[in-house]
Formats: structure tokens, sequence, C-alpha cells
């Protein structure tokens, strides 16, 4: 069973609901005749990193692994003309 309760908005036109977790994402309608709904909507797909998968490349090792790639590697300078 759904739970009704009474909101204030702030002087901003914030509410504050309660149960909500930072960074929740609501879909907001507005049906015109004083009904408004807000629809949580649900992250698709997974973070692009997930926390702790880039520790490799934080490594002390890496650093080495990094000059060992780039060795011999020359960048080119710009042309003299170049602004």
């Amino acid at each position: 069973m759904s739970r009704m309760v009474s909101l204030k908005a702030d002087a901003k036109g914030r509410l504050q609901l309660p149960g909500i977790r930072t960074g929740q994402v609501f879909a907001y309608e507005d049906h015109g005749n004083g009904v408004h709904v807000l629809t949580e909507i649900e992250q698709v797909g997974k973070e692009p990193f997930p926390e702790g998968s880039l520790k490799d490349l934080f490594r002390k090792e890496a650093k080495a692994e990094k000059a060992a790639l780039t060795r011999g590697v020359k960048i080119p300078s710009p042309p003299k003309d170049w602004d």
C-alpha cells in the first residue's frame, strides 16, 4: 500500500523526499490538473569504470611499464609556421 506524505517546497522550489538517495534520477510529469508524478529512472547499463577497476593504472610498476612502452617513441614538434 502506498503512503501519502505532505511536502513543502523551500524558497528555491525544492522538495525533500523521504527515502531518496543522492544521485537518484526521476522523470517528472505535470498532468495540468494539480497532479505531478515522479517516476524513478533506473540506470541502464553498467558504470564504465566500476570502483577499483583502474587501480592497475596507478601501481608503482605501471610507471616503469609505461616508460618501457614509450621508449624510442619521438613526438614530432609542430611546424614553425604553426601559431
